[in-house]
């Protein structure tokens, strides 16, 4: 077993070094480095977004539904088609949106706007990552259909939200940026001239 765990450590120490060290042990990029970092910390936050908010949505709609056993909550659910949809909706919405205002935020504290664009890109690597790897896992298309269920229900209002958000202000910041350096090249040529 101790064989085993240290292959492992060493795999994973030879995967971080070539992702994100040099061959002296110096980041190759500190915004590559910091935005993985970053995306763990969003990600941590759009799970606790989740389990803080889908129950207190689930009550609202269906008082009863921590009791109710899978096949009574099936007949409520057949009986009460529109308010299950709209409980799905919510359920979908406010937690990824609870999350994305927060990641957002704290993105506002980041002065390096790439640092919060590349999380976003992160996560959508990591999504990818996890939605191959459940593949082989599931083994039944009927398990990983009810994976994609959930994930389709509840990972792309945040994602979606969190990447337009930082992605803008990355480019808005990018077109300032640049714009500014136009205009000092120009105040420089017409310096020259005179």
């Amino acid at each position: 077993m101790a064989g085993k765990e240290d292959n492992l450590s060493e795999k994973l120490g030879r995967f971080w070094r070539v992702l994100f060290l040099t061959e002296d042990g110096r980041p190759k990029s500190s915004v590559l480095l910091y935005s993985f970092l970053l995306s763990l910390v969003f990600l941590a936050i759009h799970v606790a977004a989740y389990a803080f908010l889908v129950g207190p949505i689930q009550k609202v709609f269906v008082p009863d539904f921590e009791r109710m056993t899978l096949k009574e909550f099936s007949e409520f659910a057949l009986a009460n088609k529109t308010l299950v949809f709209w409980m799905n909706v919510l359920e979908s919405v406010l937690p990824g949106l609870a999350g994305a205002i927060v990641c957002c935020g704290i993105s506002l504290l980041i002065k390096e706007r790439a640092i919060p664009a590349g999380a976003y890109i992160w996560l959508v690597v990591l999504l990818v990552i996890v939605l191959i790897a459940m593949i082989p896992i599931a083994r039944d298309a009927q398990v990983y259909g009810s994976f994609l269920f959930f994930v389709l229900m509840y990972v792309p209002v945040g994602l979606l939200l969190g990447t337009i958000f930082t992605h803008h202000r990355y480019g808005a910041y990018r077109r300032a940026k640049k714009r500014k350096s136009l205009e000092l090249e120009e105040a420089k040529r017409k310096e020259a001239e005179l």
